[in-house]
């Protein structure tokens, strides 16, 4: 063997052993262990899809780590250490905690979880915000696991958490001052959405914050918070398909036609009273049924809006029962080379409980406008058209296979617990007003085959269903 033959041998065992050295002293990347869940977050794993992430937080597949799972897995193991505390839980519970933790970011004097701006992920809110909801609850288990472990990090943090749900929705939080009081929101859209189970849980947590800080910014919070409730709950009954809305807004399109193509439509938005005033753009491309903008079929863009290629065009329009009874309005500026009626016309559909969204969808007419060129135009929709726009509680969500409904048994939940803390009549009403119409779901055919979250599992609708 040549000596220049031995000295590349004596390189290529260098090389092996050299990366085999780095190999096992890289960091890992894989999942943490933890301690096992509980049976009943056990049951709900699939769904989730819990991965812990290497230092300790809980992703959606390994792929994001959505802010609430941090929630589930706290009081879960919380859950577990009162009832047989063990070192490994302890370790788990301050994990968690403060990978939950060195993910939040101070915020005009709280302390956020960021949700980002992620298309695919499926959120109503496709730019940076944060949760009431979330947040609501994290104050509540962070202050609970600060206290057990003697912890004032954890403690001090759950603090700026509930001042987080003090920031108002027009600075970017989520605290909004309605005409009927202060509402909590889960998502701070715009148009307000004023989501049921996220508002309710909220104020659930700010009860249950309030108690064991004994904060009377927390207490005044919830009093308040609770009177708005019971002013609105009435716009979250449908007793058509007897059931109860998941939120006050909802999606929809609307047409416009005229005679001829060339007219321009500009300066455009949606006003919801007693809210911002919302712009309607061209599609930026990257579309969610949860924002205004026009489409691109016949239309063309220019500065400030849109000009008419053919006769129809059409805009995606987030729609609100929060200014119930006043109705919402359309305004725009029209321009054109001579005077021409248009006729706006919205699109409404029926509720099929396996959908997310309205199905056989047809186009009513609500306004005819006689239009001269260079008119400033104030067109209302009309409230009950309005009522048809939100979607009730669907059936869409898959647990073990099953199409189930989560949210309106959360309704009834939270209406139970509202009327024992706090005795106000309205919440005893619709609670069994709402409970009926569960009760009525099993002998509607519309309802056969479908789910309820029960427990650790689902329950059948309809008696001939085998669970």
């Amino acid at each position: 063997m040549s000596r220049r033959t031995k000295f590349y041998i004596f390189v290529a065992l260098l090389i092996c052993v050299t990366f085999g050295l780095w190999f096992r002293m890289k960091p890992s990347h894989s999942a943490m262990e933890m301690p096992a869940f509980s049976p009943s977050l056990s049951a709900m794993k699939s769904f989730y899809q819990f991965e812990f992430l290497p230092d300790g937080y809980p992703s959606r597949a390994g792929a994001w780590a959505q802010p609430i799972y941090g929630v589930y897995i706290l009081k879960d193991y919380l859950g577990q250490y009162k009832k047989s505390p063990t070192p490994e839980l302890e370790k788990a519970l301050k994990t968690v905690a403060y990978a939950a933790l060195n993910r939040m970011q101070e915020y005009k004097g709280g302390l956020v979880f960021w949700y980002e701006d992620a298309l695919e992920r499926g959120s109503r809110l496709h730019t940076k915000h944060y949760s009431g909801l979330t947040q609501s609850y994290y104050a509540v288990i962070f202050y609970k696991v600060g206290k057990l472990f003697n912890d004032q990090v954890l403690v001090q943090a759950s603090e700026k958490m509930f001042l987080s749900l003090t920031i108002p929705i027009e600075e970017g939080g989520v605290f909004h001052r309605t005409p009927y009081g202060p509402v909590i929101e889960e998502v701070p859209q715009h148009p307000s959405s004023v989501i049921l189970n996220g508002w309710g849980s909220a104020l659930l947590s700010i009860d249950e914050y309030a108690t064991l800080s004994g904060s009377r910014q927390a207490r005044a919070i919830f009093n308040e918070s609770v009177l708005t409730m019971t002013k609105l709950l009435p716009l979250y009954d449908v007793p058509g398909v007897k059931n109860s809305l998941y939120c006050l807004t909802g999606f929809t399109h609307i047409r416009m036609t005229l005679p001829k193509e060339g007219a321009k439509i500009t300066n455009m938005k949606i006003i919801v009273p007693n809210q911002e005033e919302h712009p309607v753009p061209v599609s930026d491309g990257e579309d969610t049924r949860w924002k205004n903008y026009f489409l691109k079929k016949g239309l063309t863009s220019i500065e400030g809006g849109v000009k008419f290629t053919g006769k129809t065009g059409e805009f995606n329009a987030i729609l609100s029962l929060a200014s119930f009874p006043d109705p919402n309005k359309i305004e725009f500026s029209f321009d054109a080379e001579e005077a021409m009626p248009i006729k706006m016309e919205i699109q409404v559909g029926s509720y099929d409980p396996r959908s997310s969204r309205p199905v056989e969808n047809t186009w009513i007419e609500f306004a005819n406008i006689a239009a001269e060129p260079g008119q400033k135009i104030t067109v209302d929709v009309p409230m009950e058209i309005i009522k048809r726009i939100p979607y009730p509680t669907d059936f869409k969500s898959k647990i073990n296979g099953k199409s189930t409904n989560l949210y309106h048994k959360i309704h009834l939940r939270i209406l139970k617990s509202l009327y024992d803390k706090t005795g106000n009549d309205a919440f005893l009403t619709f609670h069994t007003k709402w409970s009926g119409y569960l009760q009525d779901w099993s002998m509607m055919p519309e309802y056969r085959g479908l789910y309820v979250k029960e427990g650790k599992g689902v329950q059948p609708l309809w008696s001939g269903v085998q669970g």
